[in-house]
Formats: structure tokens, C-alpha cells, sequence
């Protein structure tokens, strides 16, 4: 059997290194990468900050709901205490 190795093409780019043949990143390269992942850590930081003020925004709705509720409930039966069931006045 033959070694076809002689017949393969040689490849574009030697194992180990990058295209301009040297084995360091090149510093753009470097400085893109830098800049996707703050753009990540942006996204993500206002993502959990939205959230963590929809999460108080939505207790504040809960309490204004709770005490608007009873509110309203101990008015209802102030007003069949009296024996008014609903008020006629305009």
C-alpha cells in the first residue's frame, strides 16, 4: 500500500497557529470578544433589574388590591347595617 500523504493538499492554515502564521490571538480579536461579552452582561443586567422592579411593582399592586378590598367590604356592610342596600342619592 501506498502513502497517499504526497497527494493530499497541504492545509491553508498549519495546526496550532492562526492565518497570519502567528500562535497568539490577534489583539482585535481579543477586543471584539471583550466587547460581546459586555454586551451580554448589559442585557442581563437590565433584564434581572426589570424584572426585580416588575416583581415590586406587582407586591404594591397586591397590598393597594388587598386594602382597596376591604375598604370596600367594610363600607358594603356599614351600609346593610343600615339597612340600605344601595344608595339612591344622584
Amino acid at each position: 500500500m501506498e502513502d497517499n500523504a504526497d497527494c493530499l493538499p497541504a492545509p491553508a492554515v498549519r495546526p496550532g497557529r492562526y492565518r497570519d502564521g502567528s500562535k497568539e490571538l490577534p489583539v482585535q480579536t481579543i477586543g471584539k470578544v471583550v466587547v460581546v461579552i459586555l454586551a451580554i452582561w448589559l442585557v442581563v443586567s437590565l433584564l434581572g433589574f426589570l424584572l426585580k422592579g416588575l416583581f415590586w411593582l406587582g407586591v404594591i399592586g397586591g397590598i393597594a388590591f388587598l386594602v382597596t378590598a376591604a375598604l370596600g367590604g367594610t363600607k358594603s356592610l356599614r351600609g346593610k347595617a343600615r339597612g340600605r342596600r344601595f344608595d339612591t342619592r344622584v
